[in-house]
């Protein structure tokens, strides 16, 4: 009986152990954190487009949500979202010395590509496709009847650019541009010898631990430098922590710390054309949320990749986009990108 006793006692004397290492006292702080998040994620769970929405910080993820028809490891269309890594593209490609640097002229790579580019065209750098100033006219705003429509139905995408005339001089005016920023897709495709997708999956996504992943094309073929790529919330995650770590991932060198660091610095003022969007880098937007600087992609319909570096800070959010108009998508954009500067971000202060 003594024997059974004292093994009863020694029993629940290891699982107090185990239970006092495997928990901690939560700060005061944190306790407001958890509870200004689980505020947000209560106003998240009324918007039924959310499909997933994920907050890590310090590379712990505190709170995530994701729809019945979503998880962790899904791919979805992030929409817009796709500048961003194409940015990260030109600079991988950059840094292997595959394109020079960001102020040649775009024409170099066209033509070889089959385009014949004149003159005044030629001054349109790659910069300038990164920084959504190359003068060239477009009309964003509605996608379902606009210019976006009537280009992806166009025979030519890159044609279709070509064609346009000049409505500013370059580098001297945002005005966010699709179509220009699908250029870039084509000059990495005619530098690397290899479409964007394969250049990505070997350079971005094998080192990042990404699997193959869905990339639509254009009617010549070539990936869609502006949209159309789909990813998981754990790919975005881990593209942010790459981010927040200047380029680095697991230790591992993916991206020049350089790039990253001009990638997301202010290189135009976008004339605050949108809610918490004034200013952008490289196919990143940026602004600041309560003194933290914000550096984000985001996409049509409301998808989301969000870094805040004093924070450590990384915020996902994908909603549905398939089905849906114009008019739904703003509506989803909007309480989204809402949801993340006045109630996520701010939780932590």
């Amino acid at each position: 009986m003594t024997g059974k006793i004292l093994l009863l006692i020694l029993l629940v004397f290891q699982n107090f152990l185990s239970c006092s290492k495997s928990s901690s006292p939560t700060s005061p702080s944190e306790e407001g954190i958890n509870q200004k998040l689980d505020e947000a994620f209560a106003i998240a769970d009324q918007y039924t487009s959310i499909t997933s929405l994920v907050v890590v910080k310090d590379n712990n993820i505190l709170k995530e949500k994701y729809s019945s028809a979503s998880g962790f490891e899904i791919p979805f269309r992030i929409m817009s979202v796709t500048k961003s890594v194409m940015s990260l593209l030109i600079g991988i490609a950059i840094d292997k010395g595959i394109i020079d640097s960001v102020d040649q002229s775009m024409s170099e790579y066209l033509t070889a590509a089959g385009y014949k580019v004149t003159a005044d065209k030629a001054k349109i750098t790659i910069q300038h496709l990164l920084t959504m100033s190359s003068g060239l006219p477009w009309a964003e705003l509605n996608v379902s009847t606009g210019e976006y429509s009537t280009w992806t139905n166009s025979p030519d995408q890159v044609q279709y650019m070509l064609d346009k005339n000049f409505e500013y001089e370059p580098g001297t005016h945002f005005n966010y541009n699709s179509g220009a920023s699908h250029l870039l897709s084509v000059i990495l495709t005619q530098a690397a010898g290899m479409s964007t997708a394969d250049f990505a999956h070997q350079n971005l996504f094998e080192p990042l631990g990404i699997g193959s992943r869905n990339w639509s094309k254009d009617k010549k073929g070539y990936n869609y430098g502006s949209s159309s790529l789909s990813l998981s919330a754990s790919d975005m995650i881990k593209i942010g922590k790459m981010i927040l770590n200047e380029g680095l991932f697991e230790g591992k060198r993916v991206i020049s710390s350089e790039w990253m660091k001009q990638a997301t610095s202010f290189k135009i003022t976008t004339n605050n054309v949108l809610p918490y969007h004034s200013g952008y880098g490289y196919c990143f937007w940026m602004d600041e949320i309560n003194g933290h600087p914000v550096k984000f992609g985001m996409g049509w319909a409301g998808q989301f990749l969000v870094v805040v570096p004093d924070l450590n800070l990384i915020i996902i959010a994908i909603n549905n986009s398939s089905g849906i108009d114009d008019s739904v998508a703003g509506q989803q954009w909007m309480r989204t990108v809402e949801l993340i500067m006045t109630r996520i971000i701010p939780a932590f202060d």
